[in-house]
């Protein structure tokens, strides 16, 4: 399992989804980076979020069987 990587320590690929954690809100979220900036955005309501300290990279999907 990956380690949650602290945002002061490295930042993710600008678009890439990685799984944020906000410490002021004790909540995580599906986001992804803009580019040039510092600024992570929630998948599912296009919100900045506004406290991310932490992240890291989303598990491989499962592989599907027919």
């Amino acid at each position: 399992m990956s380690e949650w990587i602290s945002v002061k320590d490295r930042l993710p690929v600008a678009k890439e989804v990685v799984l944020t954690y906000e410490s002021a809100f004790d909540s995580m979220s599906m986001a992804f980076r803009l580019p040039n900036t510092e600024e992570f955005i929630n998948v599912g309501d296009y919100y900045t979020l506004d406290a991310v300290t932490h992240w890291m990279p989303l598990p491989e999907p499962p592989e599907v069987t027919p």
